[in-house]
């Protein structure tokens, strides 16, 4: 039995056996914090932007901590608390002694908006080193952040290139004679993506030249300019006025055609263009414009599979394996969580279809749609099976929820960080999920209990027993 994990791609695996690892230390005193656990994740890629856990951090519970990091090259990693997500840049051999902003709790309304955005900042860390790179890329970022906001009407609306010119002067002043290769490489691609961003350079050639090595790949700002440049390019390039040959390649799979398209329009290295391909693919299989097929064939390409580079046949894998994920006919990964009486229940014990339903029960219109369940229970008996999985939000008040309400199937709780459900990718509750007695997706999402989930799995019964009945004959 496969239950939800957060397993780490293979070529991931290899790349980091394959370091020789340096340990790296990071300590600090945070009363505010004390009890809790900080979890830091890092991006697999920068096209998936998958995450997969580096490390964790245990405060005690007099704000102490202290964690040893085995690593082999630099790692660029993230953590979500409160109402923060906080950057850090951690080294090989580096001591890192790091200090927290003030703690503040999402309120009730912030933790229930599900397009609650948490204020992202660069974590400080105390150091007498000038060049400490945390602090260097932080002081870059808030010297930028206050450039561009002074000349924005200059910059944007005026499109001056003196203004710009002046923003570059001033950040190459303070930070070019730091050789650190992080600051280095970020220093360049923040200033690129201001070029494109007010237009005063020319899209086609701000990745002339640049290769994606390792410290290129993990970078944050190579990925914000790769954002910039080709999110949603193949849809743009298809709508042009000369785009049919565009569409025509994709409809039959012509990989090589579209290879060659971009790497010469836009001033790619062979081994930029498999690369930015791949991001081409990521963002135009959600357009619903091209065939879902054609693209998924031109990712499983030998121009992939037999790629020299050993990122880019990993990152094509990654990428095929989330653009087919809760696809229809995919194995739904198989949830095992505790019920409200603490009792281990798992979603793939079931004989029949399974609507599986996430669900927040502090909000009324989760309440409203779990009740609902109730009706729609007796008209499908036999057929079909309900688990619904609540948001953690305590488990006393889950379990008095449910006690006080008659509500049918199998209840389960999240864990503490609501894991399962971000790895079903919920982003807002409820959200349901249709499987079949093999524990396959029939529609990712189904409608809600309210919505009209009665008259969707209808269809399905009836359109399942025409086939048996043809079939038959």
């Amino acid at each position: 039995m496969n239950k939800v994990s957060n397993a780490i791609p293979a070529f991931f695996v290899f790349i980091f056996m394959n370091l020789q690892a340096s340990p790296a230390t990071i300590k600090g005193f945070e009363p505010d914090y004390a009890g809790q656990t900080l979890v830091f994740k890092t991006y697999t890629d920068p096209v998936t932007k998958n995450e997969q856990e580096f490390f964790s951090i245990s405060i005690d519970k007099n704000g102490y901590f202290k964690k040893g990091i085995n690593l082999g090259e630099t790692a660029f990693c993230h953590a979500d608390f409160g109402v923060y997500h906080g950057l850090l840049i951690v080294e090989p051999g580096s001591e890192i002694k790091l200090r927290l902003p003030a703690f503040r709790e999402k309120t009730l309304l912030e933790s229930k908006n599900p397009y609650f955005k948490p204020a992202e900042i660069w974590l400080r860390v105390e150091s007498d080193k000038e060049n400490e790179i945390n602090k260097l890329v932080s002081g870059l970022e808030k010297m930028y952040t206050e450039l561009t906001n002074k000349y924005f009407n200059q910059l944007y609306f005026r499109k001056s290139q003196a203004h710009f010119d002046s923003v570059k002067t001033i950040l190459n002043n303070e930070f070019s004679k730091y050789s650190h290769p992080v600051i280095k490489a970020r220093l360049s691609f923040k200033l690129k993506i201001l070029a494109t961003d007010t237009g005063l350079a020319d899209e086609h050639t701000v990745f002339k030249g640049i290769k994606p090595d390792n410290l290129t790949f993990y970078s944050p700002a190579f990925s914000g300019l790769l954002a910039q440049v080709f999110s949603n390019k193949l849809s743009f390039e298809a709508n042009l006025v000369k785009g049919g040959r565009i569409k025509t390649a994709v409809e039959t799979a012509d990989v090589q055609f579209i290879k060659k398209y971009f790497q010469e329009k836009y001033s790619l290295v062979p081994e930029m263009a498999g690369l930015v391909l791949l991001k081409l693919f990521h963002d135009a299989y959600y357009t619903n414009q091209f065939s879902k097929q054609s693209i998924l064939a031109m990712i499983g390409s030998p121009l992939f599979s037999a790629h020299p580079d050993i990122k880019t046949r990993g990152l094509a894998t990654a990428l095929k394996e989330k653009l087919l994920f809760l696809s229809p006919g995919s194995q739904a990964p198989v949830i095992c969580l505790k019920s409200p009486e603490g009792q281990e229940q798992c979603s793939d014990k079931q004989d029949g279809y399974l609507y599986l339903i996430f669900a927040d029960t502090e909000m009324l219109v989760c309440i409203e749609h779990l009740k609902y369940l109730s009706a729609i229970g007796p008209k499908f008996k036999g057929q079909l099976n309900f688990f619904i999985v609540a948001k953690n939000t305590g488990t006393e008040g889950i379990r008095n929820f449910f006690e006080e309400n008659e509500i049918p199937g199998v209840k389960v709780i999240d864990n503490a960080e609501n894991r399962v459900a971000a790895s079903y990718k919920v982003r807002s509750y409820p959200a349901a999920f249709l499987l079949d007695e093999n524990h396959n997706v029939v529609l990712a999402p189904a409608k809600n209990p309210l919505d009209g989930f009665e008259s969707e799995f209808t269809s399905i019964l009836r359109a399942e027993q025409i086939r048996r009945f043809r079939n038959q004959r």
